[in-house]
Order: C-alpha cells, then structure tokens, then sequence
C-alpha cells in the first residue's frame, strides 16, 4: 500500500504515524511545504495554479499513491489535491485547525468545509474536535476517532517519583500557565521544597518569569525539550498539569503522563475530558480556577497511595485504548476500507 502524507515536516507527531505505518509496510511520502524533510511543495498561488496542479500530477505519477491522507485540516494549499481531481482522500484534523471558526475569513471557512465534505474519511483524535467539524458542514461522509497513540513500552516508569510538578505544554496564554503559576502560590504554603517545571518556549514566557520571581515560586523554565526527552521528566513527576484555557483534540502529553503512572490534573475542556477520568486517573477543573486548581495538587501532595493508585489507573487505560500499536492498526483498517 502506498500513502502521500500532506503536513508539516517539523510535526513531530506526522514522522510519528509515517514510522509507524513505514514499520508495518506501508510505504509512505511526506509532500511539505517545509523545505526542510520530505517532498517540498511550496504554498501555491492563484496565479501558479496550473503549473501547481501539473508539477503535483508529476508527483503522484511518480509515486502512483493508493490514497492520500492529509494531516491539519488546510487552507487553500492542499486543496490542490481537489482540483487535481483526486477522490480517496483521508482528513486527519488536530485541534488548532478547528478552533475558531468564527474569528476566519469566508474564504477559509469554505475551504475547510469543503474538504470535510469530500474527504472520503475524516480522522479525529476526540469526539470533541468531531463536535467542532460539524460546525462547519453536517454533510461530512464518515468519520473515525484515532489518536495519535503512545508507545507504552517507551513510556514505561523506572524509578521513583520527586517532588515535582510538570507543565508539559508550551509558554503560551491559551494553555494556562499563569493559573498554574497562581496556584503554585497556594501549594507553596502547603508544600515548600515542591518545584514546578514548564517546558517549550512562547510569548507568555518573559511574563511567567517574571511572575515566578516576584512570589518567589520554585520555577524552572527547561526550555525546548526534545521529544524522547520528555520521558525522564515525566519520570520524575508527582502529577502534571494541563490547565488549557481552550479546548484542544486530545493532548498527547496526559496520555504520555498517564503511561508513566502519572497522575494528571487538566482542565475540563474539550479532548481534556477525553483523557482524564475524574477521579480515576486524575482531576478536572473548572478552567482558569486556580483555587480549585491548587486544591487538588496539594491533595496529591500529600496522599502519595492516591497519587500512586491514579497512575497506575491511568497507565491501564493507556494501554487499553491509546497503546501506539493499537492506534497504527486501526489506521491501517481505515486505508483498507477505504481502497
């Protein structure tokens, strides 16, 4: 079987799928417009769509694909492959691709709702991004839930835990960090020695350092961890935190920290709810609740059974519904029925 991946060649989680379907013998091709891995294909122009349309027949005549399946719901660019007159078509959407319908143009509201329509399979992580497709078309043919999965034997604990606090996202305002940073306040009166780490980079960043120094909170700001990095992080933490203020597909991140036997306190939003059973796994929160937010944090703090309970709780989940290998299959099936 032969796949032409459309996506973003810095996707860490794109070279994650294209392995594993690599693995099982699908052979796969990644059309970017990142010059920088795969088969670079620029943004094309309305004044270049011919020659686009001509240098893309080139490609699929080389490569005679089977299907093409296109990761991040697009724009204009991949709509080429419509006006290429292709048909076996396969969606993934991601979550910042469906988000804010109301703040785009017409134009690229039609274009996204056009290619749910005529996709011959839309790929979703969560129901929840499901829930928000449709606000662009009722008419979209068939859908599947697949996350992008977790390879458990990787993310697999070693060793003990530290008294430690991990926020797994990037230093933007959308995912929370400064509610996190002011409940930091209220565990430190309980909990002096713990320490919070904030991994990635982002605008907020200079903001929540500052933040941290005026209260005197025991921050560290890892900065860009690479991804098989994260385990030995995720190893060392008590709980992680995802304290989203919008509402995302399905974090990959609390799957991660649940197959370490980590317990995760995320705000009861969108692809969250998905992935956090409350109470079983870890916590829900009312999203900007910092009180709220703090009072469960110092109640794993100070309960280590029921911190160790929830991920191992956690970690059965993962391996039941989002184990890697799971995930790659169910994919591959999609392919078969749709060929």
């Amino acid at each position: 079987m032969r796949v032409l991946f459309f996506g973003d060649a810095t996707s860490i989680h794109i070279h994650r799928w294209k392995s594993a379907l690599e693995e099982r013998g699908v052979e796969v091709r990644l059309i970017t417009p990142d010059k920088n891995g795969g088969i670079y294909f620029p943004y094309p122009s309305k004044r270049d769509i011919f020659k686009d349309c001509v240098n893309f027949r080139h490609i699929l005549f080389s490569f005679r694909p089977h299907l093409i399946h296109i990761h991040y719901l697009p724009t204009s660019w991949t709509n080429i492959t419509r006006y290429a007159g292709l048909k076996k078509i396969v969606l993934s959407i991601w979550g910042g691709d469906i988000w804010g319908r109301e703040s785009l143009s017409w134009k690229d509201r039609f274009y996204r709702a056009y290619l749910l329509r005529h996709a011959a399979m839309v790929i979703s992580p969560s129901f929840y991004l499901i829930k928000k497709a449709l606000e662009y078309t009722r008419l979209i043919k068939k859908w599947e839930i697949i996350p992008t999965g977790v390879d458990t034997g990787f993310f697999k604990r070693k060793r003990g835990k530290k008294r430690m606090i991990l926020f797994p996202k990037h230093l933007e305002e959308r995912y929370g960090g400064m509610v996190l940073l002011r409940a930091m306040e209220k565990v430190k009166e309980r909990f002096p020695e713990v320490v919070l780490y904030m991994t990635g980079r982002g605008e907020a960043e200079e903001e929540w350092r500052r933040f941290a120094e005026r209260k005197k909170l025991r921050v560290v700001f890892t900065g860009d961890v690479p991804h098989e990095k994260m385990r030995e992080l995720y190893e060392d933490a008590w709980v992680v935190v995802v304290p989203s203020l919008v509402g995302e597909g399905l974090p990959v991140s609390v799957l991660e920290a649940s197959s370490m036997e980590v317990p995760v306190v995320g705000s009861a939003l969108g692809g969250i709810r998905e992935a956090v059973v409350h109470g079983e796994t870890g916590f829900l929160f009312e999203p900007g609740n910092s009180e709220e937010l703090a009072r469960y944090l110092i109640k794993l703090l100070e309960n280590k059974k029921l911190a160790d309970r929830m991920g191992r709780k956690g970690r059965e989940r993962v391996k039941m519904k989002f184990e890697w290998k799971r995930c790659t299959e169910r994919m591959i099936e999609v392919y078969r029925r749709i060929l």
